[in-house]
């Protein structure tokens, strides 16, 4: 199909199989039709049963419809590449009459390569290349300068420095930018297009499959962030050496609504902007994800561009927020606190009794919601009274004991007003928490206040702040 990143027939086997020298396939591979679709997952329809060392027989894998134990590596016989797919699950297939069983398999990783794959060696990398197509507006302003005269018409294509490193030696992180089009003489056409990617390296040389995987999306949460754009990553290649050949890497993901071309003055935080502190930025980020887990996910769960109900959407960042801030502010002991709790558990005489309210009485101080809140949003100096904040956090967690405990109004009627109030709510606490997750990344915090103050797209985030009760001191404007 015209969607597909690939369409080729070729032959398949275990990937604990050695292929003999001089051979493309051993003996045991099977043909069969390979279709890598335009969401990265694939698809592998057999003519016959495949042998997997480390999975049950096929056809209890064609009768179950479960996950499959084992790798597949094959050769394409139109494409001409070397493949290997792993997190395998069946797809079915026919146990066929009088002719062969045939099996079909979905893989959620696949490999495409130039050079075949060693047998039994699950592939390790040094170098992660993920493409910026899309993003050059975000980079900076074009770099092609035409001159047009009335017999001749010039391009120039200057860019210094080709190459920006950022060093360090667990993580050293590379921009490149290049030039791709068309070349020769007599040409009717010619398109040129300028081309970026990031490049992290693994000095230790031992990348896995899924750990690639994992800073892809990653570093595409950072780029979502930054540019404020929903801008989805090209799949990366990866390489064993610096100057080695490529390896393609496809992964399946959830599609996600197209969005309009990045425009450069409608971005968070420019790459110009940050460029020095970029390098330290992208390894802040993934050294913290894992940190602030949900405070994290949540938001930006809330930018894949799926279609969600307000209340949901303001209950997930809500969830988020708090999450963000036990994160930020680990619960404090508290041994009055506990001492007191250990007395009431031993006046309980009845151990079932006991143990259940041991379940609910908490030993730490626990801070509430409308304090989290109000501790996060002063984080961020934009000028707004110590009082208001308080107002307006006071004013969410109000509304998200509404949504979790109501599920909604918590009268009946008036509807329309309770829906737009969470609305409004919404976009001011979108703003606040995006502000938040980018001062905590590394930002430089002048940056992160460009978006309220002096920015393209300043009064438009005051007026969002103002209608929730968030006024800025005139001082902190860029009026």
């Amino acid at each position: 199909m015209a969607d597909d990143i690939i369409d080729s027939r070729g032959r398949f086997w275990s990937a604990e199989i050695t292929v003999p020298k001089g051979h493309f396939a051993p003996e045991e591979s099977v043909t069969g039709r390979m279709r890598l679709k335009a969401n990265g997952r694939t698809e592998l329809d057999l003519d016959a049963t495949i042998e997997l060392t480390a999975s049950k027989d096929a056809v209890h894998r064609i009768m179950a419809y479960e996950g499959v134990e084992g790798a597949i590596c094959g050769f394409l016989i139109d494409a001409n590449k070397h493949v290997r797919l792993t997190g395998l699950s069946s797809n079915g297939g026919s146990l066929g009459g009088m002719g062969p069983i045939r099996e079909r398999l979905i893989a959620e990783q696949c490999l495409v390569s130039r050079e075949p794959f060693k047998p039994g060696v699950e592939p390790r990398f040094r170098w992660l290349d993920l493409p910026l197509d899309g993003y050059e507006p975000w980079l900076g302003r074009g770099n092609i300068n035409v001159t047009k005269g009335k017999r001749r018409i010039k391009a120039d294509y200057a860019l210094h420095p080709k190459i920006i490193r950022w060093p360090s030696p667990t993580m050293p992180i590379e921009l490149r930018r290049d030039l791709r089009g068309d070349g020769g003489r007599a040409l009717t056409a010619l398109a040129w297009h300028e081309s970026a990617f990031l490049r992290l390296g693994f000095p230790n040389g031992n990348l896995r499959v899924e750990e690639a995987i994992e800073h892809s999306q990653r570093v595409e949460d950072l780029l979502v962030l930054m540019a404020d754009h929903d801008k989805r990553l090209d799949y990366g290649l990866l390489r064993r050496t610096r100057g080695g050949k490529p390896v393609e890497l496809y992964f399946s993901r959830a599609g996600r609504e197209n969005a309009a071309n990045l425009e450069w003055h409608k971005a968070w935080v420019l790459f110009e902007a940050c460029r020095g502190e970029f390098g330290e930025i992208v390894r802040s980020w993934l050294s913290n994800y894992e940190t602030y887990g949900a405070g994290f996910h949540l938001y930006l769960g809330n930018r894949r561009g799926q279609a969600m109900y307000p209340e949901h959407r303001f209950a997930s960042l809500m969830w988020g927020l708090e999450a963000l801030h036990r994160a930020l502010v680990p619960a404090e002991s508290n041994d009055k606190q506990g001492a007191k709790v250990a007395r009431i558990l031993n006046e309980i005489s009845r151990k079932k009794d006991r143990e259940w309210a041991a379940r609910f009485l908490p030993e730490v101080s626990e801070p509430s919601l409308a304090n989290r809140l109000a501790d996060l949003f002063s984080r961020i100096d934009l000028g707004i009274g110590k009082n208001e904040i308080t107002e307006f956090a006071q004013r969410c967690a109000a509304r998200r004991n509404d949504v979790s405990h109501f599920g909604g109004q918590r009268e009946p009627g008036g509807y329309e007003a309770f829906l737009e109030d969470i609305v409004s709510l919404n976009r001011a606490v979108d703003l606040l928490y995006h502000a938040m997750i980018l001062k905590i990344v590394g930002i430089p915090e002048p940056l992160v206040r460009h978006r309220f103050i002096g920015g393209p797209k300043s009064y438009v985030a005051r007026k969002i702040l103002a209608h929730c009760g968030l006024e800025m001191m005139p001082d902190a404007t860029d009026a």
